[in-house]
C-alpha cells in the first residue's frame, strides 16, 4: 500500500499550540509518500530522505505495539529542515500503515497524538500537537482553524484571489537541538506562577512584564483575528497580523535569525505581497507570504526564491490499504 502525507505551512499562531491556543496552518502541495508491504522479516524502512527522521518511523512503530513486519520505503519533495513539518508528515504516515496492518480502523486525532508522542518520546521535541493536525486534516483551498484546547478544527477558505508564497532561508533547523524546549520551559513557568496549565486563559496584563508570555497571549489574540481577515478578505488586516507576529517572534520570542528577517523584508517590499511572516519553529526554515493572484510574476521577479504552494488534504492512502 501506498500513504501520502503532506506537508504544512502555518500561516499564524506560531509557539501557542503547546499553550492550547488557536492556529491557522494549511497543508500543502510537497509531500512524504512511504511504500509498504507486509514482509517476513523484522520491519525494515529505506529512504530517499537521509536518516534524520529514522527514529519517528520506529518510534511510532513502538508506540503502537504489535505491528505485523514490513517494509518501507520513503520518497519525498518535502524539504528537510525547512519549517514544512517533514517530521510529522513521516511520523503521521508511519502511524496510518501501522494501525492499518493492525487492522485498526484509522483514527486521525488518535494517531496524530501517537505521532506527537513520538516526536517527544523519540526525537526529543516536545512539540504541541498543530503540524500533527495540520497534516491529518488538511483541506484542498482551505486554511484550517485549530483550537488545541477543545481539540476542534474548521476549515477556512483562503480567498481565491490570494495565494500562498514560500521563501526558504537555507538556514535548515532542528529544534531538538535549538532553544525550542527553552523557550516552552519558561512559558510554562510562566503559565504554573500564574496557577495555570498552560497560558491560553491568561490575559496581557497577568504577563505584561515577560515578553515570551506576551507573545503567546497576543499570538491567540492575532490567529483568532487572522481568521476573521480570511473570512471577509481583508488583506490590510491579514498583513498587518502577520507583519505583527513576525516581529512578535522576532522581537519577543526570540526564534527568528537575520536570513528570516531579511527574507521577510523583501516579501514586505514585493510587489502584490498581502502579507508575510516566518513560519514554524523558527531558527532558520521559511518565510511564508499570501500574495494577490494577479500579481504572482512581479512577486516572483523580486523574489525569485519564492515558490507558490496550494493548499491540498491531508494524509491519504493513494492506493488501497490491505
Amino acid at each position: 500500500m501506498t500513504i501520502r502525507v503532506p506537508g504544512r505551512v502555518n500561516l499564524m499562531g506560531d509557539h501557542v499550540d503547546y499553550h492550547d491556543g488557536i492556529v491557522v496552518p494549511c497543508a500543502i502541495n510537497a509531500f512524504i509518500t512511504v511504500r509498504a508491504e507486509l514482509d517476513d522479516g523484522p520491519w525494515t524502512t529505506s529512504a530517499s530522505v537521509g536518516e534524520q527522521w529514522q527514529c519517528l518511523p520506529r518510534g511510532v512503530i513502538e508506540l503502537l505495539g504489535e505491528v505485523p513486519p514490513f517494509a518501507a520505503h520513503v520518497e519525498s519533495t518535502l524539504p528537510v529542515g525547512a519549517g514544512l513539518s517533514s517530521s510529522a508528515a513521516i511520523a503521521v504516515a508511519f502511524a496510518h500503515l501501522g494501525a492499518n496492518f493492525q487492522g485498526q480502523p484509522i483514527n486521525r486525532l488518535t494517531l496524530a497524538k501517537l505521532a506527537q508522542r513520538a516526536e517527544h518520546e523519540y526525537a526529543g521535541v516536545m512539540c504541541g500537537l498543530m503540524d500533527q493536525l495540520a497534516v491529518s486534516y488538511g483541506q484542498a483551498g482551505r486554511a484550517l482553524r485549530i483550537d488545541l484546547q477543545t481539540e476542534t478544527i474548521t476549515p477556512i477558505p483562503i480567498p481565491e484571489a490570494w495565494t500562498i508564497a514560500l521563501i526558504p532561508t537555507g538556514v535548515t533547523h532542528e529544534l531538538a537541538s535549538t532553544e525550542y524546549g527553552q523557550r516552552r520551559a519558561a512559558t510554562m513557568a510562566t503559565a504554573q506562577r500564574l496557577g495555570l496549565t498552560t497560558l491560553r486563559n491568561s490575559t496581557a496584563d497577568q504577563v505584561k512584564s515577560d515578553p515570551l508570555a506576551t507573545h503567546v497571549v497576543d499570538e491567540i489574540a492575532r490567529a483568532e483575528a487572522f481568521c476573521a481577515a480570511l473570512l471577509n478578505a481583508d488583506e490590510t488586516v491579514a498583513g498587518a497580523l502577520m507583519r505583527a507576529s513576525h516581529e512578535s517572534l522576532d522581537q519577543l520570542y526570540r526564534v527568528s535569525c537575520p536570513e528570516l528577517n531579511a527574507a521577510a523584508a523583501r516579501a514586505w517590499a514585493a510587489p502584490g505581497c498581502i502579507g508575510a511572516r516566518m513560519t514554524g519553529g523558527g531558527f532558520g526554515g521559511s518565510v511564508v507570504a499570501l500574495v494577490h493572484q494577479n500579481r504572482k510574476a512581479a512577486f516572483h521577479r523580486a523574489v525569485p526564491e519564492a515558490r507558490f504552494v496550494e493548499p491540498v488534504d491531508g494524509a491519504r492512502f493513494v492506493s488501497e490499504p490491505g
